[in-house]
């Protein structure tokens, strides 16, 4: 019996919309095990409120139950928000970890090509770039680790330029939703350091970067895949302040995978700018800065001036001509 296969176009729009789905399975499974565990948790405080005579209750009453368990539910995340986030994180590293190893392996294999190039084999195998079809093709070397220092640079100045522009706005302090996040229980340094600056970036971008980018980049140029995979990151955090911070460091991130060719870019800048961000923040510069608003301005200039030198210079990277050595002689 043969088996029927899908038209390319359904392959093509399954295998670019099928991590959403996937993304979508995982946050649903995930809250409805953080649901469970919350109810054994908090079980002497729901027991009173869900053990009710439904059948004599009013629908005001039964509206009071409902509320009462939202109450105690939300008490619940805000209490434990980031180790609940960094649960979650967990659990998407490992569909995106599958989903990723599969990607990288069928471009070992040839079956994935990036939109308007075409790879070499020993080229795919070694850097994952590839050139232009149509042009000749350069050789391309692994960028050397010297060069990830240019990406440490470009994190720390777009995090502190960043926020210092925030703070000149003062978006933050008109967007509800922000001023609702920032209210929060204050977890441990290293706790913090440990999720949101390692766990958390890595299952991000596994997902945004790993995944959403290389797949359309496939179908689409640069800049429609960088953008794209940009956007569903940003529209991710939940407010405005950090939808638009997001959206910049996400461009960033995705040039940072086409550049150097590798996962390792994307996932140290984005380490770099959030434990940059913790680090700020567990020192008070901020804090300071928004007392000292010359200081913030100067601070953003020499941020963005920074930034874009070691954007500049990250532009030039494996585009340096190869050295070809002459054949020995062994005459």
């Amino acid at each position: 019996m043969v088996a029927m296969k899908g038209s390319p176009e359904k392959k093509a729009f399954w295998r670019l919309f099928s991590p959403l789905l996937a993304y979508w399975i995982v946050q649903v499974v995930f809250s409805s095990l953080l649901s469970f565990v919350m109810m054994i948790v908090k079980a002497k405080d729901l027991a009173p409120i869900l053990f009710v005579d439904q059948e004599n209750v009013t629908e005001a009453e039964l509206q009071t139950v409902f509320d009462a368990v939202n109450k105690i539910a939300g008490e619940f995340y805000q209490q434990y928000q980031l180790e609940c986030a960094t649960a979650s994180a967990l659990c998407l590293i490992l569909v995106m970890g599958i989903m990723f190893w599969q990607d990288r392996k069928r471009e070992m294999t040839g079956q994935a090509a990036v939109a308007g190039w075409m790879p070499s084999a020993g080229q795919m195998m070694v850097t994952g770039r590839m050139a232009p079809a149509g042009q000749a093709e350069p050789v391309k070397r692994a960028v050397p680790a010297s060069k990830y220092v240019l990406l440490l640079g470009l994190g720390v100045s777009f995090c502190l330029a960043a926020n210092c522009l925030v703070g000149m706005t003062e978006l933050a302090f008109t967007d509800g939703a922000y001023q609702e996040a920032a209210i929060s229980y204050d977890p441990s340094f290293p706790l913090q350091v440990l999720c949101s600056g390692l766990v958390i970036p890595l299952s991000e971008e596994l997902f945004y970067r790993g995944v959403i980018f290389k797949r359309f980049r496939e179908r689409i140029g640069f800049v429609g895949a960088a953008f794209i995979s940009a956007f569903v990151f940003s529209t991710s955090h939940g407010n405005l302040v950090q939808a638009l911070y997001t959206i910049g460091l996400g461009m960033l991130l995705a040039y940072a995978y086409e550049k150097y060719g590798s996962f390792k870019a994307p996932l140290c800048l984005h380490v770099v700018t959030n434990v940059t961000l913790l680090v700020c923040t567990q020192m008070g510069v901020f804090d300071w800065l928004m007392q000292n608003k010359p200081w913030m301005a100067v601070l953003a200039v020499a941020g963005t001036f920074v930034g874009t030198m070691m954007f500049v210079n990250i532009q030039k990277v494996g585009e340096e001509p190869a050295t070809i050595h002459p054949p020995a002689n062994h005459s």
